[in-house]
């Protein structure tokens, strides 16, 4: 994550915005599979447990990319941000939910 802040700061458009993106995804994608989680099977007591996390993880995710746009103001590739944002989001996601079914299969 070191390496990801100094490349936000000092990277030109391109990179900083896939820097962001990454940041991003890699803090919003465990809430994302747990929000999808509880899509899926509805809140019940099995699923409630999981709300308060994902919504703290989903906060400090939008806050994670609010800091960073702050630092960049206006030098940004847009375009890219998003597309890195949602390709590093769901990649995360994907990859938690593999370790989950991974987890329960033992």
């Amino acid at each position: 994550m070191g390496q990801i802040g100094h490349l936000i700061r000092v990277g030109n458009k391109a990179k900083s915005a896939i820097a962001i993106g990454l940041a991003f995804g890699t803090a919003a994608g465990p809430s994302l599979r747990d929000f999808i989680f509880i899509l899926r099977f509805g809140v019940n007591p099995a699923t409630s447990q999981l709300i308060l996390p994902a919504a703290c993880q989903a906060l400090i995710a939008l806050l994670i990319i609010a800091w960073a746009i702050a630092i960049r103001r206006r030098q940004i590739n847009w375009l890219l941000l998003i597309a890195a944002s949602t390709t590093s989001c769901l990649c995360v996601a994907l990859a938690w939910e593999a370790v989950q079914l991974f987890r329960t299969n033992l």
